[in-house]
This record gives structure tokens, sequence and C-alpha cells, in this order.
């Protein structure tokens, strides 16, 4: 999994002038799949990380996603225990992408074996 690149605080914070490469690269997301059919994540822009974290909604959107970007399935991560989630990040336009999606609890205890 690739590390997001740390951006130095200036005052409280990053500012948001340095937020660029991540704007730029949901700009050409949207530009490319806004018409679509490709599932709608969460977005979130880490300012103090850089990265766009894109969680989505089931496992299927997940893939397409994953697939679409080019991120190996090598890359792809399992974390948690009771709520797992999975994670995986790659390069897209110049910063770094990351995916998750997490798993409802009666997921996660049916996997576990356990009844919910």
């Amino acid at each position: 999994m690739s590390e997001p690149t740390q951006i130095a605080p200036t005052g409280d914070g990053p500012v948001f002038s340095q937020m660029t490469p991540e704007l730029r690269a949901l700009d050409l997301l949207h530009a490319k799949y806004g018409k679509g059919d490709m599932p709608a994540p969460y977005i979130t822009i880490h300012g103090l990380v850089r990265e766009l974290a894109l969680q989505l909604p089931t496992l299927a959107a997940f893939e397409m996603w994953r697939e679409e970007l080019g991120i190996s399935p090598d890359v792809v991560t399992l974390r948690g225990s009771e709520q797992p989630w999975l994670e995986a990040s790659g390069q897209y336009a110049g910063t770094t992408v990351a995916l998750s999606v997490h798993f409802p609890a009666a997921v996660s205890s049916a996997a576990q074996g356990v009844s919910a």
C-alpha cells in the first residue's frame, strides 16, 4: 500500500491551496465517471495526510472502483475485527486515492461464527 505524503502544517493546519492535487484528482474522477453508473462513494479529502479517500457502500462497489483505478488486489488489506473493513490505495492523477468498505456488524458476526 502506498504511503500518503505528509503536509507540513502552517498555523493551525494545512492550507486549502496545498490540497490542489487531491482536488484535481477528484475533478478528473468526476469528469470520467460523473455521468456513468459507477457507485457513488462517500468522499473525504484529508488535508494533513494528502489523500483522496473514497468509502464505498458495498464490496461490489469497492471492487468496481479498485479495478477502474488500477489498484492491485495484492494491496487490499483487511482491518479491524469486530467491525472489519477492507482498504486499498494507489496513485491517481498525482495523488494517493484510498478506498475502503466497511462491513455491518451482522455480517462481521456471521463471518466469525457468532450469532448477531
